[in-house]
């Protein structure tokens, strides 16, 4: 029979060992205030050091005259400016973002500016439309949804390397740009009393979501295109389940303004422009955080899925990632009505960057 007594021995150091190596790091856990939970900084573990890149896009107004601006996500510096004869009436980035379509009031005509130099890359009529009041990109920039005018008239378009080429006219009942599921299956629309889910490829009504007192403006999905997050007509940040419809509140005592910034959490500006909340997908109905603001934002935009940063109208950037707010940046730009966050994904597969 063999000898195991050798076997044992070594297996008891061993144990002994790993105990001595425990004890160690508990003693020095317990004379450094527990095991790190009561002297870590929460708010420095919630703003993670996201590598950016991609555009700042500023609109500004002085006088009268409009001012479109590109500041770099990374260096948080002017890269150009370009001077405007009107006020857009959107600008959206394509879902890659070096690139973003710009709206003009009273015209079907689109302008697609490169978001780090802001060089005209195209300027194109939309034909079949009279006057777009609102476009969309589909998850992949493969399909562009426009809507036309005040009713539910909107044109879907193919969309490669910055061509349109008209596809179909459907009839898609709502107001606010046509948003999408991540494969594009369905479209969503709002009205003032619901959501109504469209059938992608035939533009037929599949379900009607009760939602009442939405609003439009700012509506959109979360990084994992769990709901749909939005404010509604009293001010309360809500989110419509994406799969069953159920509608939540977040359980918040101030009014909140439109239009969410949304990545892997959701943030919502207040009303006063003197706090940021943000929202976890996995419990819409609770407040995540409360980010006091030493100074009144304009907007808050998602530079990436998980970073938030407040804007002000004079040009200020504050990260509100976590807390305290921490400034970032101080562009000394005054007169900003806008601001739209441009991240440029290279990882995706794009009809168009």
């Amino acid at each position: 029979m063999a000898d195991t007594r050798s076997t044992r021995q070594a297996r008891l150091v061993s144990l002994g060992a790993l105990a001595i190596v425990a004890a160690l790091i508990l003693g020095s856990a317990w004379r450094g205030g527990g095991f790190g939970f009561s002297t870590v900084d929460v708010g420095a573990l919630s703003s993670p050091q996201a590598t950016l890149d991609g555009s700042l896009l500023l609109l500004r107004e002085a006088d009268g005259s409009f001012e479109l601006v590109a500041v770099g996500l990374a260096s948080r510096e002017v890269l150009a400016s370009v001077a405007l004869d009107r006020r857009p009436s959107r600008i959206v980035p394509t879902p890659g973002g070096v690139s973003a379509f710009v709206l003009w009031p009273d015209s079907n005509r689109v302008t697609v500016y490169d978001t780090g130099t802001l060089e005209v890359q195209r300027d194109v009529a939309l034909d079949g439309v009279s006057r777009p009041i609102e476009l969309s990109f589909s998850p992949t920039g493969e399909q562009v949804f426009v809507v036309d005018g005040d009713g539910g008239g909107v044109v879907e378009y193919r969309h490669l390397r910055l061509e349109l080429t008209e596809n179909r006219r459907m009839e898609l009942a709502g107001s606010g740009p046509v948003l999408t599921n991540r494969r594009a299956t369905r479209l969503y629309r709002v009205s003032p009393q619901a959501v109504s889910v469209y059938f992608a490829q035939t533009g037929d009504l599949v379900e009607t979501y009760p939602a009442a007192g939405m609003r439009p403006e700012g509506l959109r999905f979360d990084a994992s295109y769990t709901a749909l997050w939005g404010v509604d007509a009293a001010g309360n940040p809500f989110a419509v389940d994406e799969r069953s419809g159920r509608v939540s509140l977040t359980d918040v005592a101030e009014a909140f303004r439109p239009g969410p910034a949304a990545g892997e959490r959701v943030a919502f500006l207040s009303a006063d422009g003197r706090s940021v909340v943000t929202v976890s997908p996995r419990e819409p109905e609770r407040v995540e955080a409360t980010v006091e603001l030493p100074q009144e934002a304009l907007t808050v935009v998602a530079p990436d899925s998980s970073v938030f940063w407040a804007i002000t109208a004079d040009g200020a950037i504050l990260d509100v990632s976590g807390a305290p707010a921490r400034p970032i940046a101080d562009l000394e730009l005054p007169g900003i009505v806008e601001a739209v966050s441009s991240p440029v994904d290279r990882g995706g597969s794009f009809a168009c960057f």
